[in-house]
């Protein structure tokens, strides 16, 4: 049923609003229709793929090959990269030590690397420290 919801979704709010709580039950499941979401083409299903796996797999359920199979998404549409943005400041926050690499090694879009930076930045959950770091891995053009 939610494959057959997902072309109607035509903004980012309700694109992120929509979160079905059976996916905390199916997790192998989610995880292969989020892989078919990410290489869908359409917007809006790109980012929804990318929304859940932020919200049902940086947590207990990380993993490094989903996380960059995530991040390796490419996209010229700007609320993907949005989205792409924001699923990495959220692994910032949650696996910091696992996901900094990304940015240090410089793999992704100048826009979404210094947003996820940005993102980060605003983050109350995120130390000085850590901070004071990203702040060295903006890319300036």
């Amino acid at each position: 049923m939610v494959n057959e919801f997902l072309p109607y979704i035509d903004n980012w709010a309700v694109c992120d609003s929509f979160s079905p709580k059976v996916f905390e039950k199916h997790k192998d499941k989610l995880w292969q229709q989020i892989d078919e979401w990410l290489d869908s083409g359409f917007a809006y299903m790109v980012r929804f793929g990318i929304v859940m796996a932020m919200k049902h797999f940086l947590d207990d359920n990380f993993d490094i090959a989903k996380f960059e199979r995530v991040v390796c998404v490419k996209s010229t549409e700007y609320y993907v990269n949005m989205a792409l943005a924001w699923f990495l400041s959220v692994a910032l926050v949650k696996q910091y030590d696992k996901v900094l690499y990304i940015l240090e090694g410089r793999k992704l879009d100048v826009f979404v690397h210094n947003k996820a930076i940005q993102k980060a930045m605003e983050s109350f959950r995120i130390d000085k420290d850590k901070k004071n770091h990203l702040k060295t891995l903006k890319i300036h053009e």
